[in-house]
């Protein structure tokens, strides 16, 4: 959700893709395809993510680093 606005599935992708540093960024490009083959693909990538990645049984604590970039409430 930004600024009050919510993105689903692909949309929310490219959202986060346009925050990312290097490389990443270039996921924001697939904004020209049309939106059902894009969910298309993020509904077969959501579906073999841990297949492609791997599952961790515990969660990872966030370095102090990435720690200070979380809000407070």
């Amino acid at each position: 959700i930004e600024e009050g606005v919510p993105y689903l599935k692909s949309d929310a992708a490219i959202r986060i893709a346009e925050h990312l540093d290097g490389r990443w960024r270039l996921l924001r490009l697939i904004r020209f395809i049309p939106r059902p083959i894009r969910d298309h693909g993020y509904a077969l990538f959501a579906k073999h993510r841990t297949r492609l990645f791997g599952k961790k049984e515990v969660c990872t604590l966030p370095s102090p680093d990435v720690r200070k970039r979380f809000l407070d409430r």
